[in-house]
């Protein structure tokens, strides 16, 4: 009996025409298509928020210590086993706002039995122009490198770590840029670090 019914309830029904049947299709269909817009929004959305949380951390964990390294040079692997680590290394310390020491690393792809190291200062306040201005050099000092043996090609075949303290430095830690400047001997690498601030940090 109920499919009868049915049967006689279809029959009663007259079917949709052309313009009915297509309003009604793109009402079913544009409805997904939101759906799986809204999802994907919501997907990129919580992407950027994990991400900018992750750059917070890093500028709230990264700012403001004590101290900072910074290395200078491409080269990925360690002394003597394959090409050279970066060049120069630098482990910064700071204290009531002025560097306090700098703990210092240099590297050579070069045999080298001396290592010549000078600090320079420049009267510029801004990086882009402390090449031209008037620059100083307040610290001198040549050491004896340690030797590597390796027959690996550009691997580290000399190496020096020590403690530079600007209060050393003649004049001490002033206003202004600096940078250190080295040079491996006889006729090994050379090069220096980025200019740097000393005070105001």
């Amino acid at each position: 009996m109920n499919d009868d019914l049915l049967t006689t309830f279809r029959s009663e029904m007259p079917m949709p025409d052309e313009a009915t049947t297509q309003r009604t299709y793109e009402r079913a269909t544009s409805g997904r298509r939101r759906a799986v817009t809204r999802r994907g929004l919501v997907v990129v959305v919580a992407v950027f928020a994990v991400a900018g949380i992750a750059a917070a951390l890093g500028l709230t964990l990264g700012g403001g210590g004590s101290h900072g390294s910074i290395q200078h040079g491409p080269h990925p692997l360690g002394p003597g086993g394959g090409m050279a680590l970066a060049p120069v290394s630098m482990d910064t310390h700071v204290g009531n706002g002025e560097l306090t020491s700098i703990d210092l690393t240099l590297r050579s792809v070069a045999p080298a039995n001396t290592l010549d190291l000078k600090v320079v200062r420049s009267d510029a306040s801004q990086p882009a122009d402390a090449d031209s201005a008037p620059s100083h050099t307040v610290f001198t000092e040549r050491v004896s490198p340690t030797a590597l043996e390796s027959t690996l090609r550009d691997a580290t075949h000399a190496t020096w770590s020590g403690a530079l303290v600007p209060s050393s430095w003649s004049g001490g830690c002033q206003a202004g840029l600096y940078r250190i400047e080295y040079a491996f001997g006889p006729h090994a690498d050379n090069g220096s670090t980025d200019w740097f601030r000393c005070s105001g940090l």
